[in-house]
């Protein structure tokens, strides 16, 4: 109550405190693992490979072998971390001198997929090795690019676009203006904020969307036919599409 009010409030945060009735971080997971009762658990890490990692990183990747290990000793379940490498990370950020909106580069689209896997190899993959030799727990990698080009992924993608006032605000709280990047068909840049890209349409079999180009005939020192109008029109991201949402 409230200066004398008692009016229903629709969401109520309860006061919990879990430290008192957990013993041992590992029993966090045990309510979905009694819950699916699964063969196999995976333990997802995601790290935006831009470099040697971090000492945050590194914690937070140690925790996930640990915690692995720690889960396939207690549910007797087989356990495996999953490492995302998330090469849809900005490479590079420029601001086109013209509009001066923010476009980037992914590290994908700077670097490729095998220079990409060379700097997984450089910076995480001796440290995984070590890391899965003192848990006993293997580790999977994936990349950004790799994952999102599978069917399933893609249909749920295609999904949520269908729910723009659904997923808006979980996913972008402060604004609701969710970041929806469009590589530019020429460069591959994109526009950093999606401040001018709209989605047309979506459906079961693809989405069409307007983005925000660039309208410098020279950004990121490359060159670039000028573009008509105030976008230009993605055609439909469908399965086995070869544009990247």
């Amino acid at each position: 109550m409230m200066a004398g009010r008692t009016d229903p409030v629709d969401i109520i945060s309860p006061n919990n405190v879990l430290a008192n009735a957990m013993l041992r971080s590992v029993d966090m997971v045990r309510p979905r693992l009694q819950a699916a009762n699964p063969d196999r658990v995976a333990f997802c890490v995601g790290t935006q490979i831009n470099g040697a990692p971090h000492l945050g990183t590194s914690l937070v990747q140690t925790a996930a072998f640990l915690l692995a290990k720690a889960t396939k000793r207690t549910f007797n379940v087989d356990a495996v971390v999953r490492f995302g490498a998330l090469d849809n990370a900005p490479h590079d950020v420029r601001l086109d001198p013209e509009t001066h909106h923010a476009y980037q580069q992914t590290y994908f689209h700077a670097l490729g997929a095998d220079a990409v896997g060379d700097l997984i190899g450089k910076y995480y993959r001796g440290m995984f090795d070590s890391l899965a030799d003192a848990t006993g727990v293997d580790y999977e990698i994936e990349t950004y690019s790799a994952q999102q080009s599978d069917p399933a992924f893609r249909h749920e993608f295609l999904a949520t676009l269908g729910r723009p006032d659904q997923i808006r605000w979980p996913l972008a709280p402060s604004h609701g203006q969710v970041h929806l990047r469009l590589p530019c068909p020429e460069c591959g840049c994109a526009e950093k904020r999606a401040e001018r890209t709209r989605l047309l349409r979506t459906g079961s079999g693809g989405a069409r969307l307007r983005g925000g180009v660039h309208r410098s005939r020279r950004l990121r020192g490359r060159r670039h036919r000028r573009l008509s109008g105030p976008g230009y029109s993605l055609s439909e991201l469908g399965q086995g599409a070869a544009g990247r949402p």
